[in-house]
């Protein structure tokens, strides 16, 4: 799986070029502008397949609609998950217009009416549904792991599936992306909100948002994946037709396949299959680049957690496609990495502090470095604990490492990697 995500950062942010390298990696381009790629692996015994939308988070900022888009995927088409569609479009479509009518509703009374209205409507609807036949199909036809992700950057939907069920797993997911219905909204919808709460539980992830809206202002990046509360509270299915018909075409989407399959035997399939998604060009969007900061900048963000304190230093990181990444990369993880042998790691080994942590943040259009450092509970000051950690930082700075530790973090990566 991390190969296949690496595989997708890279092909998608840097043309695939490294990518098809480690992988051997055939690239083609149907007549539509559609893009495929297909990694032939016979020490695999199953496929790995997946779509990636180049489309997210920062294409609709604030909205969710992205990330609701990704649920919604999964509900079906005008052929999967229904059994009268004809009746059931009646009901979908008056639901649509009520949730346009409510977004532009603030009396609190009037919006209440139009939420029952809905309700019923939704009920209506739901007689006609055939609640996850997607999933069903996909499960019957030997898939496993079916999933999605939505980043800022990018939607990538996947599963792995058995080899002989090829010809069913491509027409399924093709048939997903040429006409999804927005069935079962409002149930998805308590699903959103219950993911939106269970974030905003979190006191560490509402810090992290705080910290990344100053960070990224006045980029989209400042702004949630899952959406803001407001526009939450209003959502419009008619603005996610809209996101859909802008960014779902076929030069914005591409088709991965990995694993036991015959490249010559599948490709007239996927031909086929994949020939039908609606043809257009990726939309070019351009966003407003980032300020540069004005020397030092500090903020006092608090997490509600007593005694406890934290403090956070960021720096400017670089986006994926940085000929840098990799040393970047090798930098941070010698002052922290999963074997706890970074500078960082072995300060709360040394009781120094309490802990501390580096990582980046990388995406299409910027990056961010996080470090955070937590001072002991007792006669350990701020100030003095910040001071502690920077000079772990200057360490890297002043080449202050062997080769040896250099060397055993390169083999690590790349046995990571072998082993994905």
């Amino acid at each position: 799986m991390k190969k296949i995500l690496l595989f997708i950062a890279c092909s998608l942010l840097m043309g695939g070029l490294q990518a098809q390298s480690l992988l051997e990696v055939k690239t083609f381009t149907l007549d539509n502008g559609f893009t495929v790629w297909l990694n032939e692996d016979h020490t695999q015994t199953s496929v790995f397949g997946g779509i990636v939308v180049k489309a997210g988070a920062k294409d609709s900022p604030g909205t969710g609609i992205p990330h609701y888009f990704e649920h919604i995927l999964f509900k079906g088409t005008d052929k999967i998950g229904t059994t009268d569609y004809v009746s059931e479009k009646l009901y979908l479509d008056s639901i649509a217009q009520q949730y346009d009518t409510l977004a532009i509703t603030e009396n609190k009374a009037k919006r209440k009416k139009i939420q029952k209205e809905i309700n019923r409507l939704s009920i209506a609807a739901a007689e006609y549904a055939i609640p996850n036949e997607f999933n069903t199909l996909i499960s019957q036809f030997g898939g496993s792991g079916l999933n999605a992700v939505t980043s800022y950057d990018y939607t990538f939907y996947y599963n792995s599936f058995n080899p002989q069920y090829i010809h069913q797993w491509l027409e399924l997911y093709s048939e997903r992306l040429i006409h999804p219905v927005f069935r079962l909204f409002q149930s998805e919808l308590e699903t959103v909100y219950e993911e939106k709460n269970m974030y905003e539980d979190s006191d560490y992830t509402l810090a992290l948002q705080e910290a990344t809206k100053r960070f990224f202002t006045p980029h989209p990046y400042q702004y949630p994946i899952i959406g803001t509360t407001e526009h939450l509270k209003n959502p419009q299915l008619s603005e996610m037709q809209k996101y859909y018909e802008k960014y779902y075409v076929s030069e914005n989407m591409a088709l991965i396949l990995s694993g036991d399959f015959n490249a010559e035997e599948v490709i007239p399939l996927i031909r086929e299959k994949f020939s039908r998604i609606k043809a257009g060009k990726a939309p070019k969007t351009e966003f407003t680049a980032l300020p540069a900061f004005q020397g030092k900048e500090t903020a006092e963000i608090r997490i509600p957690i007593p005694i406890v304190k934290m403090g956070a230093i960021a720096w400017r990181g670089i986006p994926n496609n940085s000929p840098d990444y990799y040393a970047l990369k090798i930098a941070l993880q010698l002052l922290s990495n999963k074997h706890t042998t970074g500078y960082l790691d072995q300060l709360s080994i040394d009781n120094k502090l309490m802990g501390a942590g580096i990582d980046q943040l990388n995406l299409n259009e910027a990056g961010a470095i996080v470090l955070m450092f937590v001072p002991k509970l007792l006669f350990q000051s701020f100030h003095k604990a910040q001071q502690i950690v920077l000079r772990e930082i200057d360490r890297i700075k002043n080449g202050d490492f062997t080769e040896k530790e250099l060397a055993n973090l390169k083999l690590n990566l790349k046995m990571e990697f072998e082993k994905a």
